[in-house]
């Protein structure tokens, strides 16, 4: 047998067991990561989920895509915030769009990067700010679309946007001033090591 025969059949057999090392390998991380549960969420984790999905699809989709549409139909004049009649004017409606939902993603990381870092107990704060970023997402969308379709409801017609931020505000300091009030609590009675309750 020549050398070339012998080097081919050993680089035949090396590349078998690479393969098979490769495939041990492979399979013993997938094996790992099923007993760690990694991609299981707690009910806590659930509900935090829940309700970043609830501003990503409100503020971010409902409020953009409705904003745009608004303009669209209404006139540019029809949005009352200037910097969105700027990116309208400057990038179209679809980079309005785009712009909505990356600073909506953005809010999102920041908030829940900061409450996964901080030493103090920041969960139910968080909370509050979603459902309040949530809610606001709401009302700008029902408010978007009673002026698209010129609808009142209860006898009432568009709310004014400053109305709308106002009442924003409002659900914003109360349900984060609640949220901080629970963690508070919580805190006092349970202490509280890397985000988590002991």
């Amino acid at each position: 047998m020549s050398d070339c025969n012998v080097n081919v059949e050993q680089k035949t057999a090396t590349c078998e067991r690479a393969n098979i090392s490769i495939f041990q390998i492979l399979s013993y991380i997938v094996r790992s990561n099923n007993k760690k549960s990694i991609f299981k969420f707690n009910s806590k984790q659930k509900i935090q989920f829940l309700l970043a999905s609830l501003v990503f699809f409100t503020f971010g989709i409902g409020d953009g895509f409705t904003g745009a549409y608004m303009m669209n139909v209404c006139g540019i004049l029809s949005e009352a915030n200037p910097f969105a009649r700027h990116i309208v004017e400057t990038q179209g409606w679809i980079g309005l769009i785009i712009f909505k939902l990356w600073i909506t993603l953005t809010l999102l990381s920041i908030v829940l990067s900061i409450e996964k870092i901080s030493n103090n107990p920041m969960y139910w704060m968080t909370n509050g700010f979603l459902v309040a970023l949530g809610l606001g997402g709401i009302m700008a969308t029902i408010a978007n679309l009673m002026r698209i379709y010129d609808f009142v409801i209860f006898g009432y017609g568009v709310p004014s946007p400053l109305l709308v931020v106002l009442v924003y505000t409002g659900l914003m300091f109360v349900l984060v001033s609640f949220g901080s009030l629970i963690d508070n609590r919580k805190h006092s009675k349970f202490p509280y090591v890397h985000g988590q309750y002991l």
